[in-house]
């Protein structure tokens, strides 16, 4: 006899809720070549933007902590550090004709010493490059970073990135790599993205800090994106 285990606590909707995260998170570990555990459904990029912005909010305990960008950057996720209290400080790129020199970027964040750096790459919106791996080897160790892999880019092989940085920095303590189908294959009204956890026990906290989720029929819809491949890169001209 085929036999039905049902979560007592949410019931059997909740449970086929909880599953369909489940099965997410296992088609994102495949699709990146990463641990299951260590990757987190989220609504949209922004929504693991802000768990990990709850996470250092709450871990440092500061009445304003601090998040080093560069600017220009993108607008939605600084608005969003902003918002909660955070104090922005940035390095602006316009004197370097937007180039983001990570040498520099490394040395500011010596001296000021923030909670947190985030980073979109290729940078939303002037599509710098640089090489992420610099950035997070430099940083402070008691320094948060998160790298925003959404904005799609002929020039980035985001698949095999975050596998290679998932993979020098395993164990790292608060880096993180978030991302979405929002830009690649235009599904941004599905609000589904991930956060991916260098640490599994940053995957771990962040779990028990969030609870909120994510609808079934948007992870349907990205995973069945995800193996299509991007929707949009033919369209960057």
């Amino acid at each position: 006899l085929q036999t039905t285990t049902v979560e007592l606590r949410t019931g059997t909707p909740y449970a086929n809720l909880l599953a369909s995260h489940r099965l997410f998170a296992a088609t994102v570990s495949d699709y990146f070549g990463v641990c299951q555990d260590d990757c987190i459904p989220t609504a949209g990029t922004t929504g693991a933007i802000e768990a990990v912005r709850n996470h250092v909010f709450r871990t440092r305990l500061k009445a304003q902590p601090k998040v080093l960008t560069v600017c220009p950057d993108y607008w939605r996720a600084l608005e969003s550090f902003a918002g909660f209290g955070f104090r922005v400080i940035d390095l602006h790129t316009e004197p370097f004709g937007f180039a983001i020199p990570e040498a520099m970027l490394v040395a500011k964040a010596k001296e000021t010493t923030p909670d947190l750096i985030y980073l979109s790459l290729p940078n939303n919106p002037t599509g710098a490059i640089f090489d992420p791996g610099v950035v997070i080897a430099g940083a402070p160790e008691e320094t948060a970073v998160v790298i925003d892999l959404t904005l799609p880019c002929r020039a980035i092989d985001v698949r095999a990135l975050t596998r290679e940085l998932y993979q020098k920095f395993r164990g790292r303590r608060d880096l993180f790599m978030v991302g979405s189908t929002s830009k690649s294959h235009g599904t941004a009204e599905y609000r589904i993205g991930w956060g991916i956890c260098a640490s599994s026990d940053d995957a771990v906290q962040l779990k028990n800090e969030n609870r909120n989720v994510v609808a079934s029929g948007s992870a349907a819809e990205a995973m069945k994106q995800l193996e299509r491949g991007s929707s949009v890169i033919g369209l960057i001209e």
